[in-house]
């Protein structure tokens, strides 16, 4: 049987959906990316408002045979982790804007441009650069996901534009782009029919029919073709985007059934962890799918005011990153820490349940997690919390200490000739770690 192309496609009613990598593919799939080693995805995730650094710091350098508290979620996946201290942005010039730097200079490594309205100016993100490279012929170049809205139109942080502190990933210098918040929208740029108008998009949302429903006969033609356990794959990567379709609406009609705070963003108890659990096993399946190989996450825009009630924390997240010392204060805070690190735990354990290549999808993916600031309450941009996730043989499970003051745009380097992506400079980058 003549091996299937790794770019296989479903059509149907003008749907395309990707399927993950196939038996059938070989050797044009399997063998050729186990040939080539290495990583061929990456994802960033970003924290807002910094961290408590005592928390999350290990101890000693090198190995980690025990992680502090606020990596504890990750504790399955310690020798998949790297953790890097002392990576700094403060060789980049100081604006007054304190959140808006954070999050513009954390993957651009340039500082934001004091301009007013739509004419924004940063660098482009090393998951952009990235995106250059690896996305090939895939559905989309990269895919940004928000678990929190923000608005890039707007003046925020002392008068510097909202989209410096909502997103941390630009196209261009001049080319800021939205994180996606909501769960249907990122559903249908995945598995819905890119022609289709947002008219005939509502309408399959309010008819409760599901997108999967025009691709069975595709998805027939293809299970004829491929072997029992090809099919068994199939069947069970349909499913799982049945499900993750049923979430979604779910989540939907309670969502109207809710009438909104004007306040701070007040969730009810859970709705976080529903919210990242969606959006997550969205950017899994993507991957798995090769719809994307790129992603990045905001977990909440900068200065976010959320509160978390699963937790009990009422205060918004803002108002308690400023803890002034205050041990009740700064409990609650590490408290809202260690719940962010649940989402790249999650993410990291969806992708060692996803077989690629022979191995599993973690195998094949370098995932990048930190924030802006590290002490929130003096907005300290040196010393940032940082770590690698992803295959063994580049992360091993270790704390690395580098000289104080680094530049983070080292890091960026180092991530980029991993995946294959050589760029001799990225801001204010001096060498690669």
């Amino acid at each position: 049987m003549k091996p299937l192309p790794r770019r296989t496609w479903l059509r149907g009613a003008g749907a395309l959906l990707g399927v993950p990598l196939l038996d059938a593919m070989l050797p044009v799939g399997r063998q050729a990316l186990m040939a080539a080693g290495g990583p061929s995805r990456f994802v960033t995730f970003y924290a807002p408002n910094g961290m408590v650094m005592p928390d999350w710091t290990p101890g000693v350098e090198g190995p980690m045979t025990q992680l502090p508290q606020t990596l504890a979620p990750l504790a399955p996946f310690r020798e998949h982790l790297r953790v890097e201290s002392g990576l700094s942005t403060l060789g980049l010039p100081v604006v007054p804007a304190y959140h808006a730097g954070a999050a513009t200079k954390f993957l651009t490594a340039t500082s934001p441009s004091p301009t007013r309205g739509s004419a924004v100016r940063a660098g482009m993100s090393v998951d952009q650069i990235a995106a250059r490279t690896l996305s090939g012929d895939t559905r989309l170049p990269s895919l940004e996901i928000g678990l929190e809205e923000g608005p890039l139109t707007g003046a925020c942080d002392v008068q510097y534009s909202c989209a410096y502190q909502n997103t941390v990933s630009w196209s261009s210098p001049e080319t800021p782009l939205p994180m996606e918040a909501s769960p249907r929208a990122v559903f249908e740029r995945l598995f819905g029919d890119p022609d289709a108008s947002p008219a005939e998009r509502a309408r399959v949302a309010r008819d409760d029919r599901s997108l999967l429903d025009s691709l069975m006969e595709g998805l027939g033609r293809l299970r004829g073709r491929v072997s029992a356990a090809d099919r068994l794959q199939l069947d069970r990567y349909a499913q799982a985007i049945r499900d993750v379709e049923a979430r979604i609406r779910s989540t939907e009609r309670r969502a109207t059934a809710d009438v909104p705070d004007a306040g701070a963003v007040r969730e009810p108890a859970g709705s976080f962890v529903e919210r990242y659990t969606l959006m997550l096993d969205l950017c899994a399946l993507a991957l798995h799918a090769d719809l994307t190989r790129v992603g990045t996450v905001m977990i909440g825009i900068e200065a976010s005011t959320r509160t978390y009630p699963e937790i009990g924390v009422t205060e918004g997240h803002h108002q308690l990153s400023h803890h002034q010392g205050e041990p009740g204060r700064v409990s609650r805070l590490a408290a809202i820490n260690r719940l962010h690190m649940g989402v790249p735990a999650y993410f990291l354990g969806r992708l060692r349940d996803l077989e690629d290549a022979g191995g599993s999808l973690l195998d094949r993916t370098l995932v990048l997690f930190g924030a802006g600031m590290s002490d929130s309450d003096r907005h300290r941009h040196d010393n940032l919390p940082v770590l690698v996730a992803g295959p063994r043989a580049l992360t091993q499970g270790v704390h690395r200490r580098h000289p104080e003051g680094t530049p983070l745009a080292n890091l960026h380097l180092s991530l980029l000739e991993a995946l294959g992506v050589r760029v001799e400079r990225l801001g204010n980058s001096t060498a690669r770690l």
